[in-house]
């Protein structure tokens, strides 16, 4: 997603440094990443109202697929490409 994808993901685990779902839940998780409420391929963006500050493992239960990084093209692990980095 690049450099400004950064700066936004950056500011918004600096803002809200904890994991959303576990305080919902009454648990104290630091927030490891940041999660598009509505998915960017259906349409999501970056603004604020559409990014939660998630741990690692809620994001997995949400059934997310994990990116991997290969040559700047963001992939799933499946070798399906979702966007130029």
């Amino acid at each position: 997603m690049g450099r400004p994808w950064r700066r936004i993901r950056a500011r918004k685990l600096q803002r809200d440094p904890l994991c959303q779902p576990c305080l919902k839940n009454g648990r104290t998780t630091s927030a490891t990443e940041v999660h598009h409420v509505t998915p960017r391929s259906l349409g999501g963006d970056h603004s604020p109202t559409n990014l939660m500050s998630i741990c690692t493992q809620c994001h997995d239960e949400l059934g997310m697929p994990r990116r991997v990084r290969t040559d700047g093209i963001a992939v799933l692990e499946d070798g399906t490409i979702l966007e130029a980095v």
